[in-house]
C-alpha cells in the first residue's frame, strides 16, 4: 500500500509545473519545521533526539537544492525523484510519518 501511494505521490509531483512544485516543496518544508518541533526543546539546548534532527537538516538541505536547481533551470529528470525519495522515505518511523502529513497538508493546500 505505501509503495503504491509513494509511487502516486511521485507521478503527482512530476505532473506539475516548476512553479506549482516550487510551492508545494515550500509547504511541504514549512510543514515539516512544524511537525518535526519536537525534535528540540525549546528555550533549551537539549536535543532529545539528536539523529532525526540531522535527518530533517538533510531533508531541508535537499529541498533547497532543488528550489534553486528550479530557479536556475537546472533540474534533472531524476532530481524529481530523489527529492520524493528524501522527503518521504526517511529511515525513522516517526518521521516518516510526520513527513507525510507535511506532504498531505501542503497537496491540500495545492488542490485549494
Amino acid at each position: 500500500m505505501y509503495i503504491e501511494r509513494l509511487k502516486y505521490l511521485k507521478r503527482h509531483f512530476h505532473s506539475l509545473p516548476p512553479e506549482a512544485q516550487l510551492l508545494l516543496i515550500v509547504t511541504f518544508s514549512h510543514n515539516l519545521a512544524i511537525a518535526t518541533r519536537d525534535i528540540h526543546e525549546c528555550g533549551t539546548s537539549d536535543v532529545p533526539a539528536p539523529q532525526r534532527l540531522r535527518d530533517v537538516a538533510e531533508i531541508q538541505l535537499c529541498l533547497l537544492q532543488y528550489i534553486l536547481a528550479l530557479g536556475t533551470g537546472e533540474t534533472r529528470p531524476d532530481s524529481g525523484e530523489h527529492l520524493i525519495s528524501t522527503m518521504l522515505e526517511p529511515n525513522d518511523e516517526y518521521l516518516r510519518a510526520q513527513a507525510e502529513w507535511a506532504f498531505e497538508k501542503a497537496l491540500r493546500q495545492d488542490t485549494a
